[in-house]
């Protein structure tokens, strides 16, 4: 994330990696690395922090994008709303979640016995036969 980050500036100013994983330490160091934050007080400073930026100019491109409006809301909401009818169908994730291959083996000391399911097939089979793409 880092590397990231330091590829965000606006022309002009530049942080490099070492910079920011060095400005990385100190801050982390500064909080006795005591960094769990409630989700409510990262948005609060987030958006302090962001306007901030926006202010003093030194925000790019990106940071002067126009809010959400009451149109895109609603394509966001018909969008949320079509995964979660896709999540509440039965198998509806299921192609996301990972398959099993050939035989399985129960670990040692497992409380979860599992005995083999079937034996592997000769069929070879490649990423896009078990994932969606």
């Amino acid at each position: 994330w880092n590397a990231d980050f330091s590829q965000t500036c606006p022309a002009g100013i530049e942080f490099t990696l070492q910079r920011i994983n060095a400005l990385e330490v100190a801050v982390l160091s500064a909080l006795s690395y005591e960094v769990k934050v409630p989700a409510s007080e990262y948005a609060k400073y987030y958006f302090l922090l962001r306007s901030m930026i926006i202010k003093s100019g030194l925000g790019g491109q990106d940071l002067m994008k126009n809010p959400l409006d009451i149109e895109g809301a609603r394509r966001l909401q018909a969008v949320s709303e079509r995964y979660q009818v896709g999540v509440s169908k039965p198998g509806g994730l299921a192609n996301f979640r990972s398959k099993s291959v050939g035989a399985t083996v129960a670990l040692e000391g497992s409380s979860n016995k599992v005995t083999a399911i079937e034996q592997p097939s000769q069929k070879k089979i490649g990423l896009e036969h078990v994932m969606r793409m």
